[in-house]
């Protein structure tokens, strides 16, 4: 980690909540508590990009230009970025563990319906 990686991570974490399960939750003035369609966003090396992807890369070494890293959530909870909680996945570990979890259900089309 470099010294701007540790000023960044110093104003990111001074806007964390402690959230359940130890969660640390990006709150902001525009929308505090978070909103289901909100997703706490940072600006890091001139990228404004999702927060938690941010600190997956910090701690985890996720490349930030890759469409095939993906920063994923153990704690399932979008707005939280705490590193102990985040993990690199591709986009089909993604879209498994929200299958397994149940955030996603998967749906079969037969005879032109879907049910």
């Amino acid at each position: 980690m470099d010294a701007y990686d540790g000023r960044f991570l110093k104003k990111l974490f001074s806007k964390i909540v402690l959230g359940p399960n130890g969660c640390w939750e990006i709150h902001n003035k525009v929308s505090h508590p978070p909103k289901d369609n909100w997703r706490p966003r940072a600006c890091y090396k001139r990228m404004s990009m999702n927060a938690a992807r941010i600190v997956a890369h910090i701690f985890h070494k996720l490349e930030l230009d890759s469409k095939q890293q993906y920063a994923c959530h153990y704690c399932d909870n979008a707005f939280c970025v705490n590193p102990d909680h985040l993990y690199v996945g591709s986009p089909s570990d993604n879209v498994n563990d929200a299958i397994r979890r149940g955030r996603l259900v998967y749906r079969r089309k037969t005879s032109g319906e879907y049910y």
